[in-house]
């Protein structure tokens, strides 16, 4: 059975590329520093210590090999592994979950999540992972998890948006991967 297509909207490959400005295939500290500011964390008193905080934060947790840059691998990988804690899911699995998880999280029922609505499931998941400094985390986190889903940073997520990044990673998850050419 093919598979089909993911429908445009965030997909792995998008979000990290967007956040790779000279598009040499790895992300720098310096262009994760620009997509955190770009989030609107930041400002005031303590915006400088908030965006370095946030990006040391990112930059430990996806650049696996400690090499001061994340690679798309090392990005896909970690995103993927946020789905896959119990195992790899039959085909399917993932969007039909994100998309009950929309519904719930859409306490307003007006087909968006705004930032109010995120903070809730953000910090549930802070605290799975067994963050420290939840509560300081937990709003750059929802701003920065906002801005990339939308891509404009209207603040708006929409349902074909959380759908599009389900289908990309359910997609991904049950393609081959390449054969090394010997």
């Amino acid at each position: 059975m093919a598979l089909s297509p993911v429908p445009a909207g965030p997909t792995i490959k998008s979000i990290l590329n967007s956040i790779d400005l000279d598009k040499d295939g790895r992300v720098s500290r310096d262009e994760m520093t620009k997509m955190v500011e770009a989030s609107g964390i930041g400002g005031g008193f303590f915006g400088g210590i908030k965006v370095s905080m946030a990006v040391d934060d990112i930059m430990n947790r996806l650049d696996t090999s400690k090499d001061g840059f994340v690679t798309m691998d090392e990005g896909r990988a970690q995103l993927i592994s946020r789905f896959t804690t119990g195992g790899v899911p039959a085909l399917g699995v993932i969007p039909t979950a994100a998309g009950r998880w929309f519904d719930a999280t859409d306490t307003d029922k007006d087909g968006s999540l705004e930032h109010d609505e995120l903070t809730g499931p953000v910090k549930a998941e802070l605290t799975r992972e067994g963050e420290t400094l939840v509560d300081q985390k937990t709003d750059p986190s929802t701003s920065i998890v906002t801005y990339l889903l939308t891509g404009d940073g209207n603040g708006k997520v929409t349902k074909d948006q959380v759908l599009s990044l389900a289908k990309d990673v359910d997609t991904q998850l049950h393609t081959p991967a390449p054969k090394p050419v010997i």
